[in-house]
């Protein structure tokens, strides 16, 4: 072998080994996850009606089945999220007192969480489904924003849509308190918000659903992120009663009908078109929701609850509705192979014949990175996060105390997530926690020449569960910080 093509073949041995070193060895385990859809038509689907295209790749169809199918049924989580920040009084006031009035359907649904952000969230009623319990919490939210409402209304003060760092700030505590949820099982939020007038570059931006930073970027990052915890966000910008006056105008067909109904011995017309069933009824026949759907000023909330397979309920009137689609929703659970690396990956659902079905439209194998910096935010603005790691951090080195945990269905890595001096986070893995029992250790890692950690955060990517701790600036690595 000549001597030049030895020594590269030398060096690419060199580099691939050095490279391997650098390398976590991902390992995949078949697990199933479960999504909640609408049901194509009224006839019931099966496991093999249906297909799973997550990521690019077809996955298998294990269980169909509907709500009331005890092998697939599972209850409900329910978290009524008032955020008194992004919606006005007068929006809380009509919001909280419609749930309040459908008080029974929503306990009906299964458990029910009832939270007050103002602007740190408040949890008002933990998980009860006492249909008397979330009526009377409801109210009392109802009636004192409705003091509210009238103060505000007297003193005629305009209310502007919120800026960038403020509904970022907002969006974040929601998702630091869903993500945070260990729940089983089909998940609803009912989000109690107000649209907000857009420019036309940021209507673009949420029809389409490709971010250009600013509120957009906020909003949209929000709904994928929802959409991959299982969260479908049912928006509340209630301002209204009433829906409208409901359209029952005769369609073509029943005109058809009515012109060549007269079916005599000698009558030659046409036979009359007979549908083989009853049509399938609708919400748009009410012109609030034809209204929603168009208003510049809630494309902000359409964007938001689309990739959750979520709705948009501007009535009151339309709240009863809106609970039997969820009752009437079905459930499907499907295998996949992914690694605890927390991507967000695309996935959609389709029938034999191509056509599309309602669902979310992303899923995740862990805990994403976006998550992760949304914690460190509120962490460096000041709220209190639980945690579930016993961590510390001492003079470079990063120490995970002996804890106890199930042991995951597939090992992951550790990701540790640093924010610089300058507000950028880096995120960097390392290898997993083999034996919680027996702790866990890593060397803090090294940032730009002269930089410090302002805060760190510790995933175990494979248990889901984390911990983070602020950093002194000014001697980061020769202290001791714990949580």
């Amino acid at each position: 072998m000549p001597r030049k093509r030895a020594l590269a073949l030398v060096a690419c041995l060199a580099f691939a080994a050095d490279g391997a070193a650098q390398r976590f060895e991902e390992k995949l385990a078949v697990r199933e996850v479960e999504l909640v859809f609408e049901p194509p038509s009224r006839a019931a689907p099966g496991p093999r009606d249906l297909t799973i295209i997550e990521d690019g790749l077809v996955r298998p169809v294990t269980k169909v089945g509907s709500l009331e199918d005890s092998t697939v049924r599972s209850p409900w989580t329910a978290v009524v999220w008032v955020d008194k920040t992004l919606a006005s009084p007068g929006t809380v006031f009509a919001s909280t007192l419609g749930l309040a009035k459908q008080a029974a359907g929503l306990a009906g649904l299964g458990s029910v969480e009832i939270v007050v952000a103002d602007p740190a969230p408040e949890i008002l009623a933990g998980s009860t489904r006492e249909p008397k319990r979330v009526e009377q919490v409801l109210a009392d939210v109802a009636g004192k924003a409705r003091v509210e409402r009238d103060r505000a209304e007297a003193a005629m003060a305009p209310r502007a849509g919120p800026d960038v760092e403020t509904l970022r700030r907002q969006l974040d505590r929601l998702l630091v308190h869903l993500t945070g949820r260990r729940d089983a099982g089909p998940r609803v939020l009912f989000l109690v918000a107000d649209g907000f007038n857009v420019t036309p570059e940021e209507m673009k931006a949420f029809e389409t659903g490709k971010a250009g930073g600013g509120r957009t970027e906020a909003i949209l990052e929000t709904a994928r992120l929802l959409a991959a915890y299982g969260w479908v966000t049912v928006a509340l910008p209630i301002r209204q009663q009433d829906a409208g006056q409901e359209d029952r105008s005769v369609n073509e067909g029943d005109r058809f009908r009515y012109n060549h109904g007269d079916w005599g011995p000698t009558n030659n017309s046409v036979p009359p078109m007979i549908p083989p069933k009853a049509p399938k009824d609708t919400k748009l026949k009410w012109p609030a929701v034809i209204e929603a759907q168009i208003q510049p000023d809630l494309s902000p909330l359409r964007a938001l609850i689309g990739p959750t397979a979520g709705m948009l309920a501007t009535a009151d009137a339309l709240l009863p509705s809106t609970l039997a689609t969820l009752g009437n929703r079905w459930h499907l659970y499907y295998q996949t192979q992914l690694p605890a690396d927390g991507r967000l990956r695309p996935v959609e659902v389709r029938t034999r014949d191509g056509s599309p079905v309602r669902a979310r439209q992303w899923a995740r194998s862990s805990t994403p990175e976006a998550v992760a910096e949304a914690r460190l935010r509120r962490l460096l603005a000041g709220d209190s996060l639980s945690s579930s790691l016993p961590l510390r951090v001492e003079a470079g080195t990063i120490t995970v105390a002996p804890f106890s945990a199930p042991e995951p269905a597939v090992a992951g890595p550790v990701r540790i997530s640093i924010v610089q001096a300058d507000g950028t986070v880096r995120h960097e893995l390392a290898p997993g926690i083999e034996s919680p029992e027996k702790g866990w250790s890593h060397g803090l890692p090294d940032g730009p020449p002269g930089d410090q950690p302002l805060a760190v955060l510790v995933e175990d990517l494979a248990r889901e569960r984390w911990s983070a701790v602020r950093i002194a600036y000014s001697n980061a690595y020769s202290n001791a910080y714990s949580k």
